[in-house]
C-alpha cells in the first residue's frame, strides 16, 4: 500500500500508477521462465543473492525517486527481484530437502513468506506514518541489504552437480515441461487460483462489498482475517500435504475456490463474508505449500528451476488477465455478474485437471 501512497504524494496520476503496476506484472511474467531456466545453469545460490542485491537497488531507488521514471525502473527491478529470491528459493528447496520432507519444508517456507508480507505492511505504514513514505522504502532497502549477508553466509548449494553450468537446451527443456501433465495441472491450477483471487477477490470484492453498504473498516477486516488464516494454515497444510498428497490439495484449492465464487455471488451479509474468506484463505495457503511441493517433486533437478519458472509464468498471467477480463465483464454486466462467470472457468479448470490424470515424470518417482 506504501507505493500507491508514494505515486500519490509525489503528484503522479491514477493512470500512470495503473501503468507503472502493469509494467510489473508483465515484467513478472516475461522474466519468470528466462530466470528459472539460469538458475538450471548456474548455482541457484547466487541467483538469489544476485535478487537480495537487486531489491536493495530498487527500493533504494524507489526511496530517491522524485517522478515516475525511477518508480517504473524500480517496480521492473522488484518484479525480477521477487522471482530471483522467492520462486528460485523454491527450487534451491527441492534441491536440498529430501522428497519425503518437502511439504514440511515448503509449509515452513510457506509461512515465513506470509508473516514477512505481514510485517513489512505493518512496518512500512508505521514508518510512512511516523517519518516519511521514503523512510520506509530506505529500511527496506536496508533489510534487503541484511538479506544478502545472511543469504552470502548461509545458503550453500548442494546440488548433486554442484551447481555447475551444463549444456543444455532451453527449447528442449521447455518442451519437456510443457508436455508433462503434471506440470500442465499445476500450470492451470495457478493460473486459476491467482486469476480468482487478483481478480473476482483483491479487486472487485471490495467494491462489490462497498456497494452492499460495508464500510471500509468493515472491508478491511475481512481481508485481516483471510490473510490470518492463510498465513495460519501453511505450515499445518505441510503436514497435510505429506499424507493427503499435493495433488489431492491442489483439485481441493480449486473446489474451493469454486464454492467461494458461487458464495461471493449470492451472499449480502458481513459475517458470511468473513467465513467464505476466511475459508478461501484456508485454502489459499494449502495451496501456496502444495504447488510449489508439487512443481519441485515432478521435475527433475537439472530442470527445476526452468520448472518453477514457468509456474511463476502462469501465476503471473493469471493475475496479468484477471482484472482486465473482468473489468470489461463488470462495465457490462454488472459487479455481480463477476463471480458466477469466474467460477463457470473454475470449473471448466477442474474439468482439465481431471482428464489430466496426474501421471508424473518417472525421473521424479526416483529422486531422494
Amino acid at each position: 500500500p506504501t507505493f500507491s501512497l508514494l505515486v500519490e504524494q509525489l503528484g503522479i496520476s491514477l493512470v500512470v500508477l495503473g501503468l507503472i503496476n502493469t509494467v510489473g506484472g508483465l515484467t513478472s511474467v516475461t522474466t519468470a521462465f528466462p530466470i528459472g531456466a539460469l538458475s538450471d545453469r548456474v548455482d541457484r545460490v547466487w541467483v538469489i543473492r544476485t535478487g537480495m542485491l537487486g531489491f536493495m537497488a530498487a527500493t533504494a531507488m524507489i526511496a530517491l525517486a522524485e517522478n515516475e521514471l525511477p518508480l517504473i525502473a524500480g517496480r521492473m527491478l522488484i518484479a525480477v527481484s521477487a522471482i530471483s529470491v522467492f520462486r528460485i528459493c523454491a527450487a534451491h528447496l527441492g534441491d536440498v530437502i529430501p522428497r519425503e520432507r518437502r511439504s514440511l519444508a515448503f509449509g515452513a517456507y510457506a509461512t515465513a513468506l506470509g508473516a514477512g508480507v505481514t510485517t513489512g505492511a505493518f512496518i512500512g505504514g508505521y514508518l510512512g506514518d511516523r517519518f516519511s513514505l521514503a523512510t520506509a522504502y530506505w529500511v527496506a532497502s536496508a533489510s534487503a541489504l541484511a538479506g544478502f549477508g545472511v543469504a552470502l553466509l548461509l545458503l550453500r548449494s548442494q546440488r548433486s552437480d554442484g551447481g555447475a553450468v551444463v549444456d543444455r537446451n532451453l527449447r528442449r527443456d521447455f518442451g519437456e515441461l510443457i508436455t508433462s501433465r503434471p506440470m500442465l495441472q499445476v500450470c492451470i491450477v495457478s493460473a486459476l487460483v491467482s486469476f480468482s483471487f487478483s481478480g473476482a477477490i483483491t479487486t472487485f470484492f471490495p467494491l462489490r462489498a462497498d456497494e452492499l453498504g460495508l464500510t471500509t473498516a468493515q472491508i478491511g477486516g475481512i481481508f485481516a482475517a483471510r490473510g490470518v488464516v492463510s498465513t495460519l494454515a501453511r505450515l499445518p497444510s505441510g503436514i497435510i500435504a505429506r499424507y493427503a498428497g499435493e495433488s489431492a490439495i491442489l483439485t481441493f484449492t480449486l473446489a474451493t475456490e469454486l464454492l467461494v465464487m458461487l458464495g461471493l455471488w449470492q451472499v449480502t451479509e458481513i459475517g458470511w463474508m468473513f467465513v467464505i474468506l476466511g475459508f478461501e484463505g484456508f485454502a489459499y495457503g494449502g495451496f501456496m505449500v502444495a504447488s510449489q511441493t508439487f512443481v519441485t517433486n515432478n521435475a527433475r533437478e537439472a530442470i527445476r528451476g526452468s520448472a518453477i519458472g514457468l509456474y511463476a509464468t502462469a501465476t503471473g498471467l493469471g493475475s496479468a488477465l484477471a482484472p482486465l477480463v473482468l473489468g470489461l465483464l463488470a462495465n457490462a454486466a454488472g459487479l455481480a455478474a463477476i463471480f458466477p462467470a469466474t467460477a463457470l472457468l473454475v470449473a471448466a479448470g477442474l474439468i482439465g485437471v481431471y482428464l489430466l490424470k496426474l501421471k508424473p515424470l518417472p525421473v521424479a518417482a526416483q529422486e531422494t
